[in-house]
């Protein structure tokens, strides 16, 4: 971030953690920048963070859910004979 144009570095910029949430950490950044400039200064300061953790091999991991059904009821049997039948 050293870098980038858009930030005011001589006010610094912080890192702080935010939360441990499901299959991630939370960080917030925080930055001093031009209000007129806010959207694009975003932009920049994300798009570092993403090329540094690609640079370095962190992946963001994307949330995955995994549904197993052991054994159907007999009502749910029913249901989808009865819906094979009428196509």
């Amino acid at each position: 971030m050293s870098k980038l144009k858009s930030i005011n570095h001589t006010k610094g910029v912080k890192v702080l953690l935010k939360s441990f949430d499901d299959s991630c950490i939370t960080l917030r950044i925080l930055v001093w920048v031009n209000v007129l400039n806010q959207a694009i200064a975003d932009a920049e300061v994300m798009e570092c963070i993403y090329n540094v953790f690609n640079k370095n091999g962190i992946e963001i991991p994307f949330p995955q859910r995994e549904i197993t059904i052991k054994q159907a009821s007999p009502d749910i049997s029913k249901i989808t004979k009865n819906s094979s039948n009428d196509q």
